[in-house]
């Protein structure tokens, strides 16, 4: 089961999802809901939830900046009576983009495809293997045979040490937030596995015959 929170300034959505959350109690639970950034973020700082309902235009801050600041490692669905604000969404990697007015159909789409971002997660934390999507499959990638992760503006590129690169949309922080300790990030644009190392100094690592430099930024 989920555990979400929902922030919106206006109470007639929070209503809504309050209502539409408590039709599925045995798929997600709204633990709380809030009217105001400030509060929201007080109880993130002291409770771990899993899911957050957000709602773009916000006083103050925007849903954007405050998941941006204070949702890391939480899944994301955005609200909002706008639907320019879809690429940001996408941009921000949100499960999923509730367009208000919503009925209890569309929430429920978007309530399973949170529980199965949940139940992938799960699953990377504690098996050699992470999935990825490429182009339109989701492929399975095994941690073993990956010898670095190359950044490419909003793409990552995997190397293998036994087959031809991948390329997947995420950004370098989801995607190290999936990775076991054997993974570190060296450079904004490289993350590598440690035990391909076959030298290294401080300027740079060396996997083999490739050749990465070290950002003053990231300790190796």
């Amino acid at each position: 089961m989920l555990k979400a929170i929902a922030l919106d300034d206006e109470p007639l959505p929070l209503e809504i999802l309050q209502t539409f959350c408590d039709r599925i109690p045995e798929e997600i639970q709204l633990v709380k809901i809030f009217s105001k950034v400030t509060d929201a973020k007080q109880f993130l700082e002291l409770e771990q939830v899993d899911l957050i309902f957000l709602d773009v235009q916000m006083p103050l801050l925007s849903g954007i900046e405050f998941y941006k600041l204070f949702g890391k490692n939480k899944l994301l669905i955005l609200t909002t009576a706008f639907s320019e604000f879809a690429l940001e969404g996408f941009n921000l990697e949100a499960v999923d983009y509730l367009l208000k007015p919503f009925d209890f159909e569309r929430f429920k789409k978007s309530v399973d495809k949170a529980s199965r971002h949940f139940a992938m997660q799960s699953s990377q934390k504690d098996e050699s293997f992470i999935w990825v999507k490429v182009d339109s499959k989701h492929v399975k990638i095994e941690l073993e045979k990956v010898v670095y992760i190359e950044g490419m503006a909003d793409y990552l590129r995997i190397h293998f040490d036994d087959g031809k690169p991948i390329v997947t949309r995420m950004t370098m922080k989801k995607m190290i937030e999936n990775l076991d300790s054997n993974f570190l990030r060296i450079h904004k644009s490289f993350i590598i596995r440690e035990d391909k190392i076959t030298a290294k100094s401080s300027k740079e690592v060396h996997l083999g015959e490739v050749t990465l430099p070290i950002s003053a930024s990231y300790n190796l």
